[in-house]
């Protein structure tokens, strides 16, 4: 029963490092996204606002909107690999 048990939580620390990584690949996509919104806020809208002008088209610009997004975090539980020994669970520090 320990065996299986320490196997089990080995598996549960697995998947939340896995979720980790999720979230880290999240966040720099994130990154990328509203770098990709800025140099278009800076340097294309600019220019396609001259051209709108220009044209005399009187058609609008479709705007986007920057992302703001933060990968949760288990406010409970950061969980470590164990060994044969009792498991240990540590509180999160914030």
């Amino acid at each position: 029963m320990h065996d299986a048990g320490v196997e089990l939580f080995n598996r549960f620390v697995k998947v939340m490092e896995l979720f980790a990584e999720l979230g880290s690949g999240l966040a720099r996509t994130v990154e990328k996204y509203n770098a990709v919104v800025r140099s278009i806020d800076s340097r294309l809208w600019p220019k396609g606002e001259e051209l709108q002008r220009m044209s005399g088209s009187g058609k609008e610009l479709a705007s986007l909107e920057q992302i703001e997004a933060v990968p949760l975090e288990s406010s409970r539980l950061r969980l470590t690999m164990q060994g044969e020994g009792p498991a240990d669970v540590v509180q999160f520090e914030k």
